[in-house]
């Protein structure tokens, strides 16, 4: 279903900066600018200021994470959440001649970058995707840390430090392994998932995690 140009003009565009420790917020059509913690209780005020305005639309820029949990938190909330990449937005804020960097500039060229450009809902994983997302992830750090305590082990050859290091390795297996039979089992939690991986597992070489990961 398209979105008319009519509805577009209706949309009140609502930016936020987001840090590590703050969500800074500039609403277009109020021209008003307020600040929230990043944390449970910011998100939730910040919500809550949101939810009685329909028309709202969120627009933040991909910080490397700091933005998740508040975007999936709106979204969740019913409040449209466009993510967006940060380039397009200080490319705007040249055009715009608003190099300043402070909080209140930065959240009003965000919000001014999604009227400009009016940029798509971003679709979030579902609560089983993301888990299934961070557990494999979990895995491939583990397994680095695996791999970097066997070197280690090698250079040594014997004493403390290395009967430490060898503890920790059969640490590492195990909790590798464990992992391993939470990500299969949560792959199989979605019926379309296990179709899948039972796709990709034909060929020879393609292993329940492998596939899970696909």
């Amino acid at each position: 279903m398209t979105t008319s140009t009519q509805d577009m003009n209706r949309v009140e565009w609502i930016g936020v900066d987001v840090s590590k420790d703050r969500l800074d917020v500039y609403n277009l059509k109020t021209e008003t600018y307020m600040s929230y913690s990043n944390d449970v209780v910011g998100i939730e005020a910040l919500s809550q200021q949101v939810l009685p305005r329909p028309d709202a639309a969120i627009v933040c820029e991909a910080t490397g994470g700091y933005e998740a949990a508040m975007a999936l938190k709106l979204h969740q909330s019913g409040i449209r959440v466009s993510v967006v990449n940060p380039r397009p937005v200080r490319d705007l804020a040249r055009a715009l001649s608003k190099l300043a960097k402070t909080d209140p500039i930065d959240a009003y060229v965000i919000a001014k970058y999604g009227e400009v450009t009016e940029p798509a809902a971003t679709v979030f994983a579902s609560e089983a995707e993301s888990e299934l997302k961070q557990w494999v992830t979990r895995r491939q750090q583990l397994v680095e840390i695996l791999s970097a305590e066997k070197n280690r082990r090698t250079l040594l050859v014997n004493g403390p430090a290395r009967d430490e290091i060898s503890d920790h390795i059969d640490w590492l297996e195990k909790k590798i392994k464990q992992l391993d039979e939470k990500i299969d089992t949560l792959s199989d939690s979605v019926s379309e998932w296990k179709e899948r991986k039972a796709i990709l597992r034909s060929p020879k070489g393609i292993g329940p995690l492998i596939s899970a990961s696909f």
